[in-house]
């Protein structure tokens, strides 16, 4: 691992108990600088937010925005009730280079990687990240590896009986922009494929002992195939996050949520409508913490910070679309 990782985690107030890095600062995009030249994002595990940001506020002032005046209990309060409970400090100057660090309590951590209440950062950690600590935690390693279990089991409804490698890993990495308002106007729209195709062995790495446990698919070469009978697609779509089946039945119209009623066991006959249905579900999702989390990050960055990363975001997205 690069020292520069370690390093930043240690110039931060003690209570980190996971931290990991992604995006285009950490592994190298398509159609994009190499990556020292972009901004580095973090997010860091804490088990008290106020504590953490108490002690943050002393070291590091400069990180936040006038909010930082409300003092720790305001911004733990916004980070933990609003948006996707993480609170963003961006565009911070650090040794040379750009860093974004987000804060998350441990609580909304796990239950994010679990039940799917947001997909914002149990989305970012479907795709290769840095691990730089705490992931050897039973509780923590048990509950990231459900969500690479979900990932699958999310993506092969959506995908057909036969299929590349490639677009498994393709549907994997879009979970977390479907519904995205960024995707619209702001993002790349090329983002998912210079995600996956400059990083292919970093995701068979990522996914290649949990698709070993996975009963319903088969890999051979770069060719894949699953099992569509009805009853093992039921057993996947009653295996989903909870907050993925409780969207996924409101789009479905069912009455009431049971996932074995006669509803559910039409939806797995029908794959079109099942993939369908569960494109969208998984797409409301991140509608509502995408648009939250941005409205919440006006207030956390600052008007100059969020119009500053804004505009990066919108000249990328400008770049792929002239090529």
């Amino acid at each position: 691992m690069d020292g520069f990782f370690l390093h930043t985690i240690s110039q931060f107030p003690k209570g980190i108990e996971c931290a990991f890095a992604y995006g285009s600062g950490v592994f190298q995009q398509a159609d994009n600088n190499p990556a020292k030249e972009n901004m580095v994002d973090f997010i860091f595990v804490v088990n008290d937010p106020a504590s953490w940001h108490h002690s943050n506020l002393e070291k590091h002032p400069s990180h936040y925005s006038f909010i930082r005046h409300f003092g720790p209990d305001f911004l733990a309060t916004l980070q933990c009730n609003f948006g996707a409970n993480v609170y963003f400090n961006p565009n911070v100057d650090f040794e040379g280079r750009v860093i974004k660090y987000g804060v998350i309590s441990k609580v909304h951590f796990l239950e994010d990687l679990k039940d799917w209440k947001t997909l914002y950062i149990s989305g970012r950690l479907h795709k290769p990240v840095l691990k730089i600590t705490g992931f050897d935690s039973g509780n923590i390693l048990q509950i990231y590896n459900e969500n690479l279990c979900s990932a699958i089991r999310t993506s092969l409804l959506m995908l057909p009986e036969q299929f590349q490698e490639i677009d498994l890993y393709l549907a994997i990495a879009s979970l977390s922009y479907l519904g995205d308002f960024r995707m619209i106007f702001g993002e790349d729209k090329n983002k998912v494929r210079n995600i996956v195709l400059p990083n292919l062995d970093k995701f068979r790495a990522l996914y290649r002992n949990t698709l070993k446990i996975m009963p319903n698919i088969s890999i051979s070469g770069s060719g894949c195939s699953q099992d569509m009978n009805p009853s093992t697609r039921l057993l996947s779509l009653k295996s989903l996050p909870s907050s993925l089946k409780a969207n996924l039945l409101r789009y479905s119209q069912a009455a009431q949520f049971d996932i074995t009623d006669s509803a559910c066991k039409m939806l797995v006959q029908n794959n079109d409508r099942c993939s369908s249905l569960v494109s969208k579900s998984v797409g409301n999702i991140v509608r509502y913490s995408s648009i939250t989390q941005s409205l919440k990050g006006l207030l956390t960055a600052g008007f100059s910070k969020s119009a500053s990363y804004s505009l990066r975001k919108v000249q990328k997205m400008m770049k792929s679309l002239v090529k």
